[in-house]
């Protein structure tokens, strides 16, 4: 019976207040989005020996995979070892965690603009002014929303459970910043999109690029803000497996729309 008990306590320890089912649920996600990522980075990297000629816009895509596989392995390890519950410091490693992997994902912003080629445009991009624009605008205010992100974070564990979130001054303008970017970006793709299918001459590779693209960057939007406004919700205050579990369910999702969209990308 004492062997019995000493083999259960790790697991205790790391389980903390979050229920039974719910933290066997988060581990199962974590495996799957895991397995999901590995199997898109390894179809991604058969082109690695072609380094010269790779596109930016795949550069970007192992980057947004290889991030997500990070954040995944990361937050599955302090979550079911080290536990969210067991310290102060562990549930401030959570928030941090999922800042970074959040703010770093939105590579992925990146990626939508490098779809400049789908507009037609013959510039390159140091002179193509929407091309400068979408790139530049993007990061002077998302630096600004990136400092309020870790400045008005919120770790607290005074209840014995760890909740984790963003006060009111960085998750409003966060939520703002997704949002307007998210439907600008989309936006930008209902223009070429119409022109190609009233354009007969279009080629049929193109189009269906265009036309995965802007579902892509809509369903972007979509998981975005629902995640958002769930901890917008919950002040802040979200349990930190709920947290983790949403953030790896985000993951997953965008994954298979980022490889469903790229899988017929003809760059």
């Amino acid at each position: 019976v004492p062997a019995s008990s000493m083999a259960l306590e790790p697991l205790h320890n790391s389980q903390g207040k979050t229920p039974l089912a719910g933290f066997i649920f988060s581990i199962v996600l974590a495996m799957t989005a895991i397995s999901v990522l590995s199997f898109c980075i390894a179809r991604r990297g058969r082109a690695l020996h072609q380094l010269s000629s790779l596109p930016l816009a795949r550069w970007l895509i192992l980057c947004v995979y290889a991030d997500s596989w990070t954040f995944v392995f990361s937050s599955t390890i302090l979550q079911s070892s080290l536990g969210l519950d067991s310290s102060h410091d562990a549930c401030d490693a959570a928030i941090l965690l999922c800042l970074v992997c959040y703010l770093t994902s939105k590579i992925l912003y990146f990626f939508l603009v490098e779809k400049w080629i789908i507009r037609g445009s013959r510039k390159p991009r140091h002179r193509d002014v929407l091309y400068l624009f979408n790139s530049i605008g993007m990061l002077v205010p998302y630096c600004i929303v990136i400092s309020l992100t870790f400045v008005f974070r919120r770790a607290d564990i005074s209840t014995g459970e760890c909740r984790i979130g963003l006060r009111l001054p960085a998750n409003v303008p966060l939520l703002a910043f997704d949002i307007c970017i998210n439907v600008y970006l989309t936006a930008l793709f209902l223009q070429p999109l119409k022109q190609m299918y009233s354009y007969k001459g279009a080629k049929g590779g193109l189009r269906t690029m265009a036309k995965r693209t802007f579902i892509g960057s809509a369903l972007t939007l979509l998981t975005t803000v629902s995640n958002l406004t769930a901890v917008l919700i919950l002040k802040g205050r979200e349990p930190g497996w709920i947290c983790f579990a949403c953030c790896n369910a985000d993951v997953l999702f965008s994954a298979l729309v980022l490889h469903w969209v790229t899988h017929v990308d003809t760059e």
